[in-house]
Order: C-alpha cells, then structure tokens, then sequence
C-alpha cells in the first residue's frame, strides 16, 4: 500500500530523484485540496501539466498525470506528492491531533458551504468586479469605510515619505527590444514601452493629488523626471533624436502636476519648498544643461512663483542667469526677470536688463514691438539696423531676414514708398524670391516703370533658387504676368529640372507654343528613359507621356514614342505593364 509517508519506497529511484529537482526547481505552480484528501496541482514541464491526487488519510488511492509519460509514475506525479507532504507537516506542526481532525472537518464544511472567493474572483472581469464594489459599498456604510481605511491614500504630511525611485527605474531597466541590422543584431531602447510604463505611474500621481495626498504626487512625479534624466545620455540624444519626445510628454505631464501641486491652496508650505529644491537639484545636471531636451527651467520658473515672494523668486532667476550666462537658451529667464521688476516698480533697472540682452533676438523682438505700439517707429527702426549689424556679425541670416522684413512692415504702415520698394527688393534677391515679395513690390511699383523694373529684378535670379524642383517663383511670376514668351524661354533654357518644370508650367503654352513643347517633350522624356531604370521612373515616364496627350499632335507623338520603348526596352517588363495604359 503506497502511503503519503512513504511513497518514495514504491517509486523508481531515478523517477523520484527527478520528481525531487522539479519540487526544488518550483516547477509546483499551484497546489490545492479541492475536497477533503482531493487535490489539483499544475506543473511546469515541457509545458503545463495538470495532476490530481487522491488520499484517503495518508493512503494515496489514485493519481493522474496527462503528461506523455506511459509509466506507472511520473516525476509529476513524485514532485506533487512531496509537496502535498511537505504541506501536511507545515500546518500539523501548531495542531495537536485533536485539532488537525477538527480543523479537516471544518475545511471539508467550508468547502461544502461556500464557493472558493479566490478562484471565484479570478474569473471575474475586473471592471465588472469594480461596478460590484462600487455599487456595494453606497449601500453598505462599513464596506465604504474598511475600503477608505485600507486604500485611500493619506493626506499630505509635508515631506516625501516613501521613495518610488526603484520602482520607476526599473521602468527603464527591462525595456528593451531586440534589433537588426544588416550587419549585426543587438539591443536597443523601446522608448514606447517605457513611457506606456511610466503613465501607469503618472496616472497613480494623479489619483494621490485628487486625494490629496501630495507627497505621493510630489514623489512620483519628481522620480519620473528624475529617472529620465538620469538614463538620458549623448548615445541617446544621437541614436533616439526623432522618437525622444516620447518621454518629453512624460515629462511635460509630470511637470505640469508638479504645478499643479505647487499651486494647491492645501499643499504644506514644506512641501513646496522641497519640490523647489529637487527640480533645482535636476536642472543642474549635465544631461539637461547639455542637451534640453525638456524645458525644465520653465517648470522651475512658474513653480517658483507659487512658492515664493516676488523678491525670493527674482533672486532664484538672478542665479539662474549667472549659471547660464554663456547660453542662449536663456529668453525666459530674462522675461521674468523684467516682468518680475516691473512688478515690483523698479523700473530702472527693467530698462537696463532689457538693454542688456538686446543681443538675444527674442528680446529685441519684443522691445521692437513695443516701440512699434508706441508709434515711436524711428527708435524702432535703429534698434532694427543694430539688430542687423548683429546678425551679420554672427553670420546668422535668418535673424537679418527677419529684421528687415520687420523694417518693411514699418515702412508700409508709414507708407514710406522708396524705402519699401528698396526693403522689398533687397529681401527679394537675397532670398531668391518671394512671390509674397513680388505682390509687394508690384503695388507699390509706378505701373509705368513695372515691366523694366521686373526684368531687372528677374535677371539676376537663377531658375532654382528655391530648391524646389517642381517649381520656380521666376516661372510663377511669367505666369502671373502672361509673360509666355519668357516662360517658353524659361523652359527651354532649364536642364535638370526641365521635365518637373515641363509637367508643371507648359500647360499654359498648349495655345501659343504647342510644337516647342512636343519637342521639348520629346527630347527629354527619351534621355530619361535612357538614364533611369525601375518602377518608380518608369511610373515618372508615364506621366510624362499623359502631359503630352493634352497637346496638338500629342497622341500621334505619344504612340510613336510609345512603340519605340516596346522595341528598345522590351527587356523592362515593369516598364512594357505599364505602357499597356497606352
């Protein structure tokens, strides 16, 4: 008889030692007594298998394993048995007899009388199981309150008391997936796995801050930007430059909590002082000073104006811009720093920061528009030429665009002719062009002296200017003006970018120029064939042949070209399926 006790004296050696390694590898994954002496386990093997076991007191009446094993026992089998035993001994150790027979009676009650809650629970779909607890618990006063009590979290006590750093690190730690390429295979970081991990967090912050329990906000949010700071490096700034604003949001969401907490009329005044320090503790780190992905000295700046007097936050600001003083990145603090002082009606000293950034285009955008407000358009106007001489020092000609497209803005509300047609010109030719230009100059341009003033304006600029191969503002504007023997001369003069230019513009020679055009055509559309070989070209060819149908005389050149490909390209076949259109 093969007793619980005992079963290893019916088993073969070599089965129960490897039923043991199973038992101490946890490969037991569940183990219960259904009914009295019935008892379900799963085991993970080659898969999962099932096991059932029954005894009656310590003698094993029947077992079942259905796994492939065609033995009288398997391992299975062995390692639940011993975990059965093992089971046994650890509650009959506190019983005496008298108790283990009570306590198997009441177990076998139990089953009888109720379901099992925790295989019952399992099966329910959680949001159903919320609606339940939920509806419950309006009508059931102490349910309400044992959940308040467990869960709820605790209002604010002023500090940061429990640390999530480990937590959302390990956001980061396991957040990998494997890539190829096509030389090697390797490693790298799954940024939307991270963030869908780090809103879980974000989400749980949120939920402390309706319930007030700020330090837990304030926590979580800090870690989360922390925590993305500190796995923020060059290899990623480099490698992840395109998808990085991923966890940017992280940040912004986490910031703007953080605020939110900060503005909090029963946030402590402890509290906020801490969150101030911890993001200014962050922003001196070299990750954010090198490479500001995310604005953080914004974040630090509107905190900083909940927490403190004007005067402590100016003084934060004013430190702020002594770390920072060989850095452009700096507008905002400087706008606050002037805002802040004018607040405070030193006036003086807002007018000698104003000037003393002058160089910072943003600022002396902003003190232009001021002027401009004030009607006081000739100090505008200096402050824009020195803008200017700035910008040319700096070789930044963006910048000495944008300040000369401001000049012509004045000189336009104080109809200042010969300024905005010289203005409108120079901005015209340093740009290649500008159809909004072109409409300028026209209007103000005397209509008698349009037509020489528009060839000499026209001559000098180069058909491709704008690097846009589809068009050119030269032929926009022959459009415009109907010059069409220009626009025909245009067309016959451009080389690399003819056929886009062709496709484009020489519609509107149908009337005027039909045989030049076919030719033109037809010269071009042969070399390209000759030069250009796969799907996509030969898509392009098509196009091309679809242009010329619209034309006098287009459909007899069109199928003479046409016949011609099927003789010469007839090794193509991409190319011979898609003339099948003609």
């Amino acid at each position: 008889m093969m007793t619980l006790p005992e079963f290893e004296k019916f088993v073969p050696p070599v089965i129960f030692v490897r039923g043991i390694d199973y038992y101490n590898d946890n490969a037991v994954k569940t183990l219960k007594e259904t009914s009295t002496g019935e008892w379900k386990a799963t085991i993970e093997g080659t898969k999962e298998y099932s096991v059932r076991i029954s005894l009656d007191g310590n003698k094993i009446s029947s077992w079942f394993c259905n796994c492939p094993y065609d033995g009288d026992i398997c391992k299975h089998v062995v390692a639940v048995l011993y975990a059965i035993r093992k089971e046994r001994i650890k509650v009959n150790r506190f019983l005496s007899a008298e108790e283990a027979v009570f306590v198997e009676k009441m177990s076998e009650k139990q089953h009888q009388e109720t379901p099992d809650i925790e295989k019952l629970l399992s099966y329910v779909d959680k949001k159903k199981l919320i609606t339940f607890i939920c509806q419950h618990a309006l009508t059931h006063p102490d349910l309400q309150e044992s959940l308040l009590q467990n869960f709820a979290p605790k209002k604010s006590s002023g500090q940061i008391t429990i640390d999530y750093n480990k937590k959302i690190d390990a956001c980061f730690n396991s957040s990998y997936r494997n890539g190829s390429s096509r030389y090697n295979s390797f490693e790298e970081i799954d940024l939307d796995e991270i963030s869908s991990k780090l809103s879980i967090f974000i989400n749980k912050a949120r939920f402390f801050f309706e319930q007030k329990s700020f330090d837990n906000a304030a926590s979580i949010a800090l870690y989360i930007i922390n925590s993305i700071v500190n796995h923020y490096n060059e290899d990623n700034y480099y490698e992840y430059y395109d998808d990085f604003f991923v966890l940017e949001c992280d940040c912004e969401t986490a910031g703007e909590l953080l605020l939110d907490i900060a503005k909090h009329p029963e946030t402590p005044q402890s509290l906020k002082e801490v969150i101030l320090k911890e993001i200014r503790t962050i922003t001196k780190k070299k990750e954010f000073c090198d490479y500001p992905f995310y604005n953080i000295d914004e974040l630090l700046l509107n905190i900083n104006i909940y927490i403190q007097t004007k005067e402590g936050a100016l003084q934060l600001i004013n430190d702020l811009l002594k770390e920072q003083k060989d850095s452009e990145n700096i507008c905002g603090l400087v706008n606050q720093k002037i805002d802040f002082l004018y607040q405070l009606n030193r006036l003086e000293e807002g007018e000698a920061t104003i000037n003393k950034y002058l160089y910072l285009p943003e600022i002396r955008e902003k003190q232009v528009q001021f002027l401009i407000d004030g009607k006081k358009y000739s100090e505008a106007l200096t402050m824009l030429d020195e803008g200017i001489r700035l910008a040319e020092e700096k070789e930044h000609p963006g910048t000495i665009c944008k300040w000369k497209k401001q000049k012509l803005g004045i000189y336009i509300q104080t109809n200042k002719v010969p300024y905005i047609i010289a203005t409108a010109k120079d901005l015209f030719l340093s740009n290649g062009g500008d159809m909004e230009l072109y409409h300028t100059l026209k209007k103000y341009v005397p209509v008698d002296k349009w037509k020489m003033f528009l060839k000499n304006l026209l001559e000098p600029l180069a058909p491709d200017m704008h690097f846009n191969f589809s068009s050119s503002v030269k032929a926009d504007i022959y459009v415009e003006e109907e010059d069409y023997d220009n626009l025909k001369t245009f067309l016959v003069k451009t080389s690399s970018q003819s056929l886009d230019y062709m496709i484009k513009y020489a519609h509107h020679l149908i009337q005027s120029y039909p045989d030049e055009m076919l030719a033109i055509y037809n010269s071009k559309i042969q070399k390209y064939a000759e030069q250009n070989v796969g799907r996509n070209y030969y898509g392009y060819i098509v196009q091309v042949l679809k242009k010329m149908l619209e034309f006098p005389k287009g459909k007899e050149m069109t199928n003479l070209l046409v016949a011609d490909f099927r003789i010469r390209y007839k090794r193509r076949p991409a190319m011979m399926e898609l003339l099948r259109e003609f």
